[in-house]
């Protein structure tokens, strides 16, 4: 009996500190209602790799191993009618094409051994005509906590036909066509995990191209060098018939350090509907690690017409989000550079203010102001000019600079919203809309 009330304090004390280590900064839903969007735009995307060159790779050339060199298709045809994208619970997405065409080609080198190494090297085109194809992705979090796209299931069948040159590839291929179209067939799927899979993955894995695409917040450089946003899985990815939702940290953090533990989490983003097609929440956790980066960067100066002053954060600014818009209590502590003869004056001050959606865009409307002083005697009210100035144009300058063009909302390259709303609840705001894909955006 002891020993199970000491494991049941342990669970108590362990768990809400594991789940405290990875809190969840911004969170993506995209709903059933965007499959045929995404449809559209991953037909675009396969339409984009006709005549371009996929990266080599080594597969499987009966009992050898081939290197396939330049594959490229030449031409690809399909019905978008006959393309269906669906979500498959506690997995990921499933696509269903049929009557597919398409045509490539690829240099192909063969090793023999006969009393000495022989290598040939020939091309190869080939035609697939009334292609069914089945892929079942699952989407997963790898190691470095990155989303990681895996082929759980794969069927092709196909009418291929193929032929080689060259003095080995061409009767090698002549061969596997006596063989008949089911031996292609298998090399379809293993091909489509070998060049495909590794190319999404390793744009899942260009952070670099996410941070100033999606987040687009480099412009954050010119004030904070080195800024970065980890974008990377806080949970497993939830999907289920009508939804699929992905949980990134959206830690802001400077350098090489980074401090989870220091930073306010608030409240569990929750997504309560799937009317539209994507949604972005963002809680108090993105905008309080923020809010940490610049309280850590210590004090700076500003020159104002009485003078110039020493503004200092006694503490990290601390920002709210309850239902009538966002709250930034700010603590500072003003010194006048001119005359150090006087006491430095505190002040604690509201910013309320609300986001608003323009043009696919986040952009800042000031609410109100408010602060309180100390000391509340003749010198505090000598420097309140120069606080309520900091404040109502300096502050406000910087964070409407800041937001003078707005903030793209959260989503992958040229995806955009339409028709956006922003919900705000206890702890976390939540921008729903539908989607509209183009590419170069």
């Amino acid at each position: 009996m002891t020993s199970c009330v000491f494991s049941l304090l342990f669970l108590l004390i362990v768990f809400p500190s594991i789940t405290a280590i990875n809190p969840t900064g911004i969170k993506l839903r995209i709903s059933d209602r965007a499959l045929d969007a995404l449809k559209d735009a991953g037909l675009k995307y396969l339409g984009q790799l006709v005549n371009k060159s996929l990266p080599d790779f080594v597969a499987p050339c009966g009992c050898e191993m081939c290197k396939v060199k330049g594959l490229t298709l030449t031409s690809l045809t399909v019905d978008p009618a006959q393309v269906v994208l669906g979500l498959q619970e506690k997995s990921g997405l499933q696509l269903e094409i049929t009557n597919l065409h398409f045509t490539g080609e690829f240099q192909q080198d063969i090793s023999l051994y006969f009393f000495k190494e022989f290598t040939d090297t020939g091309k190869v085109t080939f035609e697939g005509k009334a292609l069914s194809l089945i892929i079942s992705v699952k989407l997963n979090r790898n190691q470095q906590g990155r989303l990681n796209l895996e082929l759980a299931n794969c069927e092709v069948a196909a009418e291929f036909k193929a032929k080689g040159s060259g003095r080995i590839v061409g009767p090698v291929w002549d061969f596997l066509g006596f063989l008949g179209h089911d031996y292609s067939n298998t090399k379809l799927c293993p091909a489509l995990q070998m060049t495909v899979l590794p190319i999404i993955n390793n744009m899942l894995a260009d952070h670099s191209m996410m941070l100033h695409k999606v987040l687009n917040i480099s412009f954050l450089n010119y004030i904070i060098p080195d800024i970065n946003v980890d974008l990377s899985l806080s949970e497993d990815i939830s999907v289920t018939s009508c939804s699929l939702d992905v949980p990134l940290r959206g830690l802001v953090w400077q350098g090489d350090s980074m401090d989870i533990l220091s930073v306010t989490r608030g409240a569990d983003l929750v997504f309560r509907e799937s009317k539209m097609m994507a949604y972005v929440g963002i809680s108090e956790f993105f905008f309080n690690s923020a809010a940490m980066l610049l309280y850590r960067l210590g004090p700076f100066k500003l020159n104002v017409p009485q003078g110039p002053i020493e503004v200092k954060f006694t503490d990290a600014p601390v920002v709210s989000i309850g239902k009538s818009g966002l709250c930034i209590d700010v603590n500072v502590t003003a010194q006048s550079l001119a005359d150090s003869s006087q006491p430095p004056v505190l002040a604690n001050c509201q910013l309320y203010l609300k986001i608003e959606f323009k043009e696919n865009r986040l952009a800042l409307a000031f609410k109100d102001t408010k602060c309180k002083l100390q000391p509340d005697a003749m010198k505090g009210n000598v420097v309140k000019p120069l606080v309520n100035f900091f404040f109502n144009c300096k502050t406000k300058g910087f964070l409407k600079n800041w937001f003078n063009e707005g903030v793209a909302v959260p989503l992958p390259g040229g995806l955009h919203f339409t028709h956006g709303k922003i919900h705000y609840q206890n702890g976390f705001m939540v921008v729903g809309g539908n989607l509209d894909f183009t590419f170069g955006g």
